[in-house]
């Protein structure tokens, strides 16, 4: 269990169990054990509060503006779990591999980048790739109870376990807080509730037996994608139709509600002439839209894979979260730079590297860059005219580049480890590299494996070949510099100092701000390096080399210091 989350009907939280004593785990235990022998459960396992958040910017009066948070019983969900580590192994194994979500070992990433290197295949190949993104209504909510339990006893044939499973489903009583409001207690007896650890699970078994079909397969959760390659658009659109015809007989048949106005279909192909090409595909009895820009798993698509869109979205998105931290610091004042470089890591890098390994290879990376870059220059307060080699360096995050990279070797490590999942087809099946525009994923992660790439030789390799650092100050540049624990403004006119950009004579007439570069030493050019090696006025004893230390001495030198750099 995870410390920090909320409490249920019951008011216990997960601290109260997980720092308990031998004797309440012994009770808990015998506590358990005779639930799962009489098939009897406490009437607080079975409330639920659920607390609608108003989403930002939207309208108070209309239900679809509350986004729901379930708060479920921390002791139900401990139960939960021991259910769970009995069942998981043995419904797994007939869970399809096309089934990514919420699996030992799967990811959001592994699905997508299976499903972009089946279209480059297709591009390679002179083929036309036709995807649905299938959209269920309210898959976990329309879950049919009975047809639940028939399809677990079929895989798991445990009456007891049976029965304890309706029962935990059936029943289920919940009432909606907003704010100071709450509403009548209502039953449930349909769905799995929201929150639950063993929803996933039971969802995915749900589902397990979904019909074979002519198309590619790629399902996370309830996230369905459709892929149908063929040297035509026509046979494209053929094989869709059939497909989506018998998946939803098959929904309808279990009661899950397929949404064709939010199902999409998309043509991915390299033919400009045929850039605004639309298919017909049926589903539901409606024709769905054609998109030219799909969101699939978080990642928007576009027709050839540039991921222009998506890296556009995303920068957009950094800009907003950098506008966060930027509110936390100024060049003279504000957190430390170790706060604002875990904030940073949290609230802009966790966004940026979502997916990277898809879309690395894009012309378009520059987007995110820029953005990441302005982060570091927000955590060391450099300047924009600042060479950016120096901002992972004082900033100790690795070059954004660097990092995708490592992340597409750990990526593929994984998918390679395990030889049934479908990308393993595109890979090892794939075609010859017929387009020189083009660039696949997995060729990159090969080349970077046999190179044995290691990130902090290449971070040291580049260090060195771009060579920012005129006065040697930085001997590895994976290590954290000297100072990021001063405050702010030493901190800040300190990084100023060590690149040799900031507010000196000779920087602020190069940027038309002055009109003269000397400094009132009578030097000709007042410089970084001028200022703390060779200023009559004001030069620091040691120079730069002892300045970058940032030893109790270099401190009260730059409080002292009458330039704000």
């Amino acid at each position: 269990m995870k410390s920090g989350k909320a409490a249920g009907f019951d008011d216990i939280y997960p601290e109260f169990i997980k720092h308990s004593g031998p004797k309440v785990r012994i009770w808990l235990s015998k506590f358990y054990s005779d639930i799962i022998g009489s098939n009897k459960l406490s009437r607080y396992f079975k409330k639920t509060k659920i607390l609608a958040i108003l989403k930002p910017g939207k309208p108070s009066n209309e239900v679809q503006s509350y986004r729901p948070i379930t708060l479920l019983s921390v002791s139900y969900k401990l139960l939960e779990r021991l259910v769970f580590n009995r069942i998981s192994d043995t419904i797994n194994q007939v869970i399809p591999i096309e089934q990514a979500g919420f699996r030992s070992g799967r990811n959001c990433c592994d699905q997508v980048l299976a499903l972009t290197t089946r279209i480059d295949n297709g591009f390679e190949k002179q083929l036309k790739t036709a995807t649905a993104f299938i959209d269920l209504t309210a898959a976990y909510d329309t879950v049919w109870r009975e047809g639940l339990i028939t399809k677990f006893l079929r895989i798991i044939p445990c009456q007891t376990l049976g029965k304890l499973l309706n029962n935990m489903l059936s029943n289920r009583l919940f009432k909606v807080i907003i704010d100071d409001a709450e509403s009548k207690q209502k039953t449930l007896n349909n769905g799995l509730p929201q929150g639950s650890v063993l929803a996933p699970l039971l969802f995915n078994l749900y589902t397990y037996d979904i019909p074979p079909t002519d198309s590619g397969k790629y399902i996370y959760a309830d996230d369905i994608a459709l892929v149908a390659q063929a040297k035509t658009f026509d046979l494209c659109e053929t094989t869709l139709n059939k497909d989506l015809e018998s998946l939803n007989h098959y929904f309808k048949r279990w009661r899950l509600k397929p949404n064709p106005m939010k199902t999409e279909v998309t043509l991915f192909h390299l033919c400009n002439k045929m850039a605004n090409h639309q298919i017909d595909v049926i589903f539901d009895g409606q024709v769905i839209k054609n998109s030219r820009f799909p969101k699939y798993l978080g990642v928007t698509l576009d027709r050839t894979l540039t991921y222009n869109e998506h890296l556009t979205k995303t920068a957009a998105k950094l800009k907003t979260r950098n506008n966060i931290i930027q509110k936390l610091a100024n060049s003279e004042w504000g957190a430390d730079s170790n706060t604002l470089r875990i904030s940073t890591i949290a609230l802009t890098r966790s966004v940026a590297d979502y997916c990277s390994p898809v879309w690395l290879q894009s012309a378009h990376t520059n987007k995110v860059d820029t953005q990441l870059n302005s982060a570091m220059r927000i955590i060391t307060g450099a300047v924009k005219s600042t060479p950016i080699d120096w901002l992972p360096v004082l900033s100790n995050l690795c070059p954004p580049h660097l990092h995708r990279y490592n992340s597409l070797i750990r990526e593929w490590n994984k998918c390679f480890s395990n030889t049934m999942l479908p990308i393993q087809n595109d890979i090892n099946t794939g075609p010859n590299i017929r387009l020189k525009s083009r660039k696949p994923t997995w060729r990159l992660a090969q080349k970077l494996i046999s190179g044995k790439f290691n990130i902090n030789t290449e971070w040291n390799n580049e260090w060195k070949s771009n060579n920012p650092d005129k006065l040697n100050l930085i001997n590895n540049p994976t290590e954290g510099v000297p100072g990021s624990d001063l405050p702010r403004r030493d901190w800040v006119a300190l990084n100023r100092l060590r690149t040799g950009h900031g507010r000196t004579g000779h920087m602020l007439h190069k940027w038309g701000l002055r009109d003269s570069p000397g400094c009132n030493c009578g030097h000709r050019k007042q410089t970084a390096t001028h200022i703390t090696d060779e200023c009559t006025i004001r030069r620091f004893q040691g120079g730069m080399k002892e300045l970058h230390k940032a030893t109790t001495d270099a401190v009260q030198w730059l409080n002292s210091l009458d330039i704000k750099i």
